[in-house]
């Protein structure tokens, strides 16, 4: 299939965790490896156990485990080989969200994938991107991007879709809703990116972020259960003001954002 590196800019492991650990800042309650001093040198170990080092997790999202017992934190990345090395054939093996674990935000290890193999509505050669992962209702929730689905089984790609997978670990095994949350063509016509999920909560009620740069930015309510959203809500944020101000409210139309394709002065 064709790899993301194709169609998105991705991140190398040196600087999306170097900016990662910048923002997290080891945590208050991070469990830090016995004798750390909590430094640590770029780029970051990702272990293989028994095969070499990960050397590619673009789109990072991280979670600290939530059962009393686990002190792990837990890393999802976008689809993509392990490494250079990651072939079968010759040909690139593709993760379906490959997960890593940490006690210490510095040193990581490769602990399996999230899929086996894509959802009946993705289509075949589609990568799942961008993870956002959750934890609600003493359940894992992973949110993804579907980059093309096929919901017919007809061959043709019908675009990108937001879909959600649940579990009681965060390692899996992991269980498909069966459909998307957000669905393809949800920002206003067909190409358009429904990319990059994330899920927030405001006063009780949950909340799906989604798009991009090509199509806009939008959110929805989402459902109690985490597992579909609202599209009569659905609202488009765009930026309005020259100081992109945000408001306090998270279905407002005022926000960082755009709702068309910005200029190279202006692209994120």
């Amino acid at each position: 299939m064709a790899g993301r590196r194709a169609s998105r800019g991705r991140w190398s492991v040196v600087g999306v965790l170097a900016l990662l650990l910048a923002l997290v800042g080891l945590a208050p309650g991070a469990a830090l490896a016995k004798g750390s001093t909590g430094v640590y040198t770029n780029p970051l170990t990702i272990q293989i156990p028994g095969d070499g080092l990960v050397e590619s997790c673009a789109d990072p999202s991280i979670i600290r485990g939530q059962t009393q017992n686990d002190k792990y934190w837990y890393m999802y990345c976008t689809t993509d080989p392990l490494n250079d090395q990651d072939k079968t054939g010759g040909n690139f093996n593709f993760h379906l969200i490959p997960i890593h674990k940490s006690l210490d935000l510095v040193h990581w290890t490769y602990a399996g994938d999230a899929f086996s193999a894509r959802p009946s509505w993705v289509k075949p050669d589609a990568g799942l991107w961008a993870p956002d992962i959750e934890y609600f209702n003493n359940t894992y929730y992973l949110y993804y991007t579907a980059s093309d689905t096929d919901p017919n089984h007809d061959g043709n790609g019908d675009g990108s879709a937001i879909g959600v997978a649940t579990s009681s670990s965060p390692t899996g095994p992991w269980t498909e809703s069966g459909t998307p949350v957000v669905e393809q063509g949800a920002n206003g016509g067909p190409g358009r990116w429904v990319f990059d999920p994330d899920v927030i909560e405001v006063n009780g009620q949950k909340y799906i972020y989604f798009g991009s740069y090509f199509g806009g930015v939008f959110v929805r309510k989402l459902s109690a259960d985490g597992l579909h959203s609202d599209a009569a809500n659905q609202v488009m944020w765009r930026s309005t003001t020259s100081t992109r101000a945000r408001t306090s409210t998270p279905m407002a139309a005022t926000t960082t954002c755009f709702s068309r394709p910005p200029t190279a002065a202006t692209a994120r």
